[in-house]
């Protein structure tokens, strides 16, 4: 008698247990037998409970399995290698195919461009300002000056990036208002905001509600970006150009 499936769905970006269920198939149809097995070994240790953090969404475990031979297949398409009874470590290299496809997925992506930029302004007192609600932290609702929602991780890993490089980052947010606002000084906002970024980021930075001139660029989800000195979005530039390649008139 031999375990031969346990299916486990993960979920969306969600910590904890993950519990599957455990399809018994008993040699000769022993159904009493196959109860005893899943109570004596508590589905063994190779189909025990899968932990795993920080999952990510379109990842489903199946372990599969004929015999003594075990494997697990991804819902992405991935496959584990075959071992020999050994499910715990085809469970093992699950985890660590999860734990790429999360590194690729938060990896921010900058261009050459982007980068010589960073890098001319590195130290010269360029910074970048980022927004906050619903572009470093979700946002469903106002609830407080100082109820902060979760940290972006695509985001968070950009900031990191800034910050490796030498660049200033500056949380630019509307929740700022110098001398206070909704009963919180700025003082205590600026602490407030600190702690925040210091936990999510590693480094204490500073919000703000204005640009100056030393701004290399705004990240913002309600930003609309302007090709300089034309009033053109630019959308509407990458649409002009596609046009003109099509031949359009």
């Amino acid at each position: 008698m031999k375990i031969v499936r346990l299916k486990t769905k993960i979920g969306k970006r969600e910590k904890g247990t993950l519990h599957g269920v455990a399809e018994i198939v008993p040699h000769g149809g022993n159904t009493d037998a196959a109860g005893q097995y899943l109570l004596a070994f508590g589905a063994s240790d190779a189909y025990a409970t899968f932990d795993q953090a920080d999952l990510i969404e379109g990842h489903e475990a199946e372990p599969r399995g004929t015999g003594f031979t075990d494997y697990l297949t991804c819902s992405c398409g991935w496959k584990s290698n075959m071992y020999w009874d050994g499910m715990e470590y085809a469970y093992s290299e699950w985890k660590r195919h999860v734990a790429a496809a999360i590194e690729k997925e938060n990896k921010p992506m900058f261009s050459e461009e982007q980068l010589d930029r960073y890098r001319r302004h590195r130290g010269d007192g360029g910074w970048i300002a980022v927004d906050f609600d619903g572009t470093w932290a979700t946002y469903s609702g106002w609830t407080g000056v100082t109820e902060f929602g979760k940290p972006i991780p695509l985001m968070t890993a950009r900031v990191k990036k800034w910050l490796e490089m030498g660049i200033e980052v500056r949380v630019m947010t509307a929740r700022f208002v110098p001398g206070g606002y909704d009963g919180v000084t700025e003082e205590e906002f600026q602490r407030a905001m600190g702690d925040w970024t210091e936990a999510v980021c590693g480094k204490r930075l500073v919000a703000t509600c204005t640009k100056d001139f030393n701004m290399i660029e705004q990240w913002d989800d309600r930003a609309v970006q302007i090709v300089p000195n034309t009033g053109r979005t630019l959308a509407e530039e990458h649409e002009a150009e596609l046009s003109a390649l099509r031949g359009a008139p």
